[in-house]
């Protein structure tokens, strides 16, 4: 009788890197490489989080009135359950499975919640600093996406670019500098 060889797990030579051992199984090298990447995700999202929360705090502080327009408020206080949703689905994110369950909703609400934030700035900027510096910031702030969205483009990254830079794109546009540019929604509502 003939026995079937048994798989054994791939092991990969690898340099010692941030105190990993010599050998390791390629399955946890892509675990760490998600917890890794997962981590600092959720790092950058707690961050802007502090931030919105900061000027949100500052603004009704120092000068409420900053917040008498609703197109700015809306977005300030929508980024909030944004950002934690995308800091939430970012620490599920841990391995492949995670990955292909997590990952659309991360992306769509991590553009959400950021084009929300950076909208909230060049408003503000627009309005209560210069209005030629606030129009300034949206262009450069979309040209910039722009660039982003064919650096390196191939079929497997297009969806991604869809879900984050191209709605951050529309978002921007829509909700930051049309309204900066009076268009709608800022003057007076």
């Amino acid at each position: 009788m003939v026995k079937k060889e048994e798989k054994v797990p791939v092991i990969k030579k690898t340099k010692r890197f941030l105190g990993c051992s010599e050998m390791q199984n390629i399955s946890d090298i892509k675990t760490e490489s998600f917890e890794r990447r997962s981590s600092m995700e959720v790092t950058i999202g707690s961050r802007l989080l502090g931030v919105a929360i900061t000027i949100f705090i500052l603004i009704v502080t120092i000068k409420f009135e900053l917040l008498a327009y609703t197109i700015m408020t809306a977005q300030l206080i929508m980024s909030l359950p944004f950002l934690m949703a995308a800091m939430i689905s970012n620490s599920k994110i841990v391995n492949q499975k995670t990955l292909s369950s997590y990952r659309v909703l991360n992306r769509i609400t991590s553009a959400i919640a950021s084009a929300f934030l950076f909208n909230t700035l060049g408003l503000m900027v627009a309005k209560y600093v210069s209005f030629a510096i606030g129009i300034l910031f949206f262009l450069v702030f979309i040209l910039l996406l722009i660039i982003l969205i064919f650096i390196d483009l191939d079929k497997t990254t297009i969806e991604n670019k869809i879900m984050s830079e191209v709605l951050m794109i529309i978002l921007m546009i829509a909700l930051g500098l049309l309204p900066a540019l009076g268009l709608y929604g800022f003057w007076g509502i």
